[in-house]
């Protein structure tokens, strides 16, 4: 299970899900070739860039206690977060989505995915916000969420029962919880 606190910029949940799986099973130093090796992504100037302002960004927000011991590399500590201040999604989801070529940034679809993850009700397995609520928590607008939403679904990571009324949320949830969505969507 990864844990991911509240105020994690969604670009940077995806790095930070390999950061974490990477520390438990590689030690405390790595480097960013590791990590993009393990994202799936090329080794090339431009990505790390991108990694490094991620895993700044990551620090800032104490995602993560990451110390520079070299060029491109670091030293990551796990950081303990305080109960209700962190939201919970499988790894293995988000390793599907950075390996699905669909014509989109698979770091940003697996932050948007986490997110959505965040909003599913623990004990019934279903969500149902309105977009214009994902928007607001996701920071993403309404087309892309409607397009990460497509492509999740067609690949059987997400279920979604799609309301036929203007104005009414969708019933959703992971596709592994397909018959609870539907059930849960069948009683309103």
């Amino acid at each position: 299970m990864l844990y991911i606190p509240r105020n994690t910029p969604i670009k940077c949940i995806a790095p930070l899900a390999y950061i974490s799986f990477l520390i438990k099973y590689r030690g405390e130093e790595l480097t960013t070739q590791e990590i993009l090796f393990r994202m799936n992504y090329e080794n090339n100037e431009y990505n790390r860039r991108w990694l490094n302002t991620r895993i700044s960004q990551l620090a800032d927000t104490k995602a993560i206690h990451a110390e520079a011991v070299g060029q491109n590399k670091y030293k990551f500590k796990a950081v303990k977060y305080a109960p209700g201040t962190f939201y919970q999604c499988d790894f293995k989801d988000i390793e599907r989505i950075m390996g699905i070529n669909d014509q989109c940034n698979n770091a940003d679809l697996a932050g948007y995915y986490a997110i959505l993850c965040s909003t599913i009700n623990k004990a019934t397995r279903v969500g149902h916000f309105k977009i214009n609520s994902l928007v607001t928590l996701s920071g993403v607008n309404r087309a892309t969420i409607l397009k990460y939403n497509r492509i999740l679904e067609e690949h059987k990571i997400i279920y979604i029962v799609h309301s036929r009324k203007k104005g009414v949320a969708n019933y959703y949830g992971l596709y592994e919880d397909k018959k609870k969505v539907d059930g849960e969507a069948f009683l309103c």
